[in-house]
């Protein structure tokens, strides 16, 4: 939920900088033309090890584990959008 309105916010902020920018150059915003959503990952499969080496990853992982303690969470969104201008 709070995802789906930091998207919100972050397109209406787009929208608003093409805004200024269009006028900057004496033209009107147009359509949107293409919306997606900017530095997403997909993550891909990590290979499974075996043996002592499956050992060696977990005793690594154990080592470099962070603690996490509560707090404030950042949610962030970015969008990309191109627009079109009208004279």
């Amino acid at each position: 939920m709070a995802y789906n309105q930091a998207l919100a916010l972050a397109v209406a902020d787009a929208s608003s900088k093409a805004q200024i920018i269009a006028q900057a150059l004496g033209q009107r915003l147009g359509d949107a033309i293409h919306v997606g959503e900017a530095g997403t990952i997909t993550p891909s499969p990590m290979p499974r090890a075996v043996g002592a080496r499956a050992e060696m990853m977990v005793a690594e992982a154990d080592f470099f584990s962070v603690p996490v303690h509560s707090g404030e969470l950042e949610i962030v969104a970015r969008v990309q959008v191109t627009f079109t201008l009208l004279p």
